[in-house]
C-alpha cells in the first residue's frame, strides 16, 4: 500500500467523531458540546453544558457560539443563555452524563440561589457552613432584589427538578443545602404549592448527612412558611424542634434566632407579654455572645411590642437605635419594618403629623426594597393613620391594595388579617371628630423581622 492510500483510509472511530455510543469524547472541546447537547436533549444553561463537558463556562460559550454558526446548536429564544442542540441528526453519539458532571451542574445551581438570596439579604445558612463557586463557572449574580426575585421564579421548577435529581442520585449535601436556599427565598417570596416536598427533600438529606446544624435550620425554615400559609399550629410543632435541636447542640446564635422566631409567632397572635420576654431574652443572648445582626432584630421587634403595651418612649428609643444599625448594614427590607413599626409608636401616643411622615418613609424605603412581602406592612400602618385622621376612603383603598399583595405572596395569615380591617372599617366609620381615639386602638399586631 502506498503512502497517498494510506491517507485516504478511514481514520479511526475515535478520531472521526463518530464515537463509541456512551462514552464523553475527551479529544476535542469542540467535540464534546455535541456530544453533551445530544445527552440532554433540551435547552440548558451554558454553566450546565460545561460542567457536563468538564470545561470553563467561557471555553463552552465560545463553543456553543461557533455550532451555532455551523447549524450544530441553537440559543434559547426566551433566554440567550441556553443552548440546546439544532434539530436534526446528531453529529457525535450522545455522552454519558457522568457523577462529576451532574454534581459540578447542581454545585453551580445552589451557588445562583445562593446569590440570589444574599442579594435580597435571605441568607440563613448553618454556622460553618459555605458556598464556594467554582471559578471556572461562576454563577448568575442578580443586579439587584427585583432581578433576584424573577430569576428564582422564572427558575423555580427547574430548581426543583435539579433538587430531585441530586436527592435520587444520593447527594445528601448538595440536596439540603438546595432546599434550605430555596425555602429561604421562600420566607421572602410566599411559600408555594410544593413547598412542603422540598422541605421533605431537605430535612431526609440533612439527617442522613448527620448534619444537625442543616436540620435546625431547615425546620426554622419550614416553621415561618407554616406560619405565614396560616398555619401556627405546625409553625410551633417545627419552631419547638429546632429550639430542642439547637438547646441541645449549645447553639447560641442559634438561640437566638429561635427566639427572635417563636416571639415573632406570639406577636403575629396578638400575645405581647410572651413576645416581648422572648424578644428580651434573645436581645440579651444576642449582646451576650456578639451576634450584632440578631441584637439588631430582637431590639426592632421589642420596639414593636412596646409601640403597642408601652412605654411609648422607650418603643420609639429602641426602634431609632434598630433603624440607625440597620441603615448603617444597608438592610433596606428591613429597614422599612423598622419605620412601619417606629409608625405606629407615633399613631398610638396620638402624634399623627410624624407618624404619617414615618409611614410614607416606610412605604418608599419598601418600595425601594423590590421585596414586596415587605410592603403591606406600611401600607396597613399608613391606613391606620388615615381612618384615625377620619379619612375612611384612602384607608379603605391602601388596606385593599396590602390585602392583595398578601393574596398574590400566599400569605393566608395576614391577608386574612387584613380582610377582617376592610370589614371593620367598613361597616363603623366614625364621624370625623372621633375617628383619632378610635381608630387608635387597632387589634392588628405590628409586623415583626423574622429571618
Amino acid at each position: 500500500m502506498n503512502e497517498h492510500a494510506k491517507k485516504s483510509e478511514p481514520m479511526p472511530a475515535r478520531d472521526n467523531g463518530t464515537d463509541a455510543a456512551g462514552t464523553v469524547p475527551l479529544l476535542a472541546p469542540a467535540r464534546r458540546i455535541p456530544a453533551v447537547l445530544a445527552a440532554l436533549e433540551k435547552e440548558a444553561q451554558v454553566a450546565v453544558i460545561a460542567a457536563h463537558a468538564d470545561l470553563p463556562s467561557p471555553t463552552a460559550l465560545r463553543h456553543l457560539q461557533h455550532l451555532t454558526r455551523c447549524g450544530l446548536a441553537q440559543a434559547g429564544k426566551a433566554d440567550p443563555d441556553r443552548y440546546a442542540a439544532a434539530p436534526g441528526h446528531a453529529p457525535l453519539h450522545p455522552a454519558t452524563l457522568t457523577p462529576a458532571g451532574h454534581a459540578a451542574a447542581v454545585s453551580w445551581h445552589i451557588a445562583c440561589v445562593y446569590e440570589a438570596a444574599r442579594v435580597l439579604g435571605a441568607l440563613a445558612l448553618p454556622a460553618g457552613t459555605r458556598i464556594t463557586p467554582d471559578p471556572a463557572r461562576p454563577p448568575r449574580t442578580p443586579a439587584n432584589p427585583g432581578v433576584a426575585l424573577a430569576w428564582f421564579t422564572a427558575e423555580h421548577d427547574h430548581l426543583e427538578r435539579e433538587l430531585e435529581h441530586a436527592d435520587q442520585r444520593g447527594e445528601h449535601t448538595h440536596t439540603w443545602q438546595l432546599a434550605l436556599l430555596m425555602l429561604g427565598i421562600g420566607c421572602f417570596t410566599g411559600p408555594w404549592p410544593t413547598w412542603r416536598q422540598v422541605y421533605q427533600r431537605g430535612i431526609t438529606a440533612a439527617r442522613a448527612d448527620r448534619d444537625r446544624a442543616a436540620e435546625a435550620t431547615l425546620a426554622e425554615a419550614a416553621g415561618k412558611l407554616e406560619l405565614t400559609s396560616g398555619n401556627p399550629a405546625a409553625a410551633r410543632e417545627h419552631q419547638h424542634h429546632v429550639l430542642s435541636l439547637r438547646a441541645a447542640d449549645r447553639d447560641s446564635r442559634g438561640l437566638v434566632r429561635s427566639l427572635n422566631t417563636i416571639g415573632v409567632t406570639f406577636l403575629r397572635e396578638g400575645a405581647l407579654r410572651e413576645a416581648g420576654e422572648l424578644f428580651t431574652w434573645a436581645l440579651d443572648l444576642a449582646r451576650t455572645t456578639g451576634y450584632q445582626e440578631f441584637a439588631t432584630f430582637a431590639l426592632m421587634n421589642l420596639g414593636a411590642v412596646h409601640a403597642r403595651t408601652g412605654p411609648l418612649p422607650l418603643a420609639v428609643k429602641e426602634l431609632h437605635a434598630a433603624i440607625t444599625a440597620l441603615r448603617a448594614s444597608g438592610r433596606t427590607a428591613y429597614l422599612a419594618n423598622a419605620l412601619e413599626n417606629l409608625a405606629a409608636a407615633y399613631r398610638h401616643a396620638s402624634d399623627l403629623e410624624r407618624a404619617e411622615q414615618t409611614a410614607i418613609e416606610a412605604i418608599k424605603t419598601a418600595t425601594k426594597a423590590q421585596v414586596p412581602m415587605f410592603l403591606p406592612g406600611p401600607l396597613i400602618e399608613h391606613a391606620h393613620i388615615l381612618a384615625a385622621h377620619g379619612e375612611a376612603g384612602g384607608a379603605l383603598a391602601l388596606l385593599h391594595e396590602a390585602r392583595a399583595i398578601y393574596d398574590e405572596l400566599g400569605d393566608d395569615l395576614r391577608a386574612e388579617r387584613t380582610r377582617r380591617h376592610i370589614e371593620q372599617l367598613s361597616q363603623a366609620q366614625p364621624p370625623p371628630e372621633h375617628a383619632a381615639s378610635e381608630a387608635a386602638v387597632d387589634t392588628a399586631p405590628a409586623d415583626a423581622t423574622d429571618i
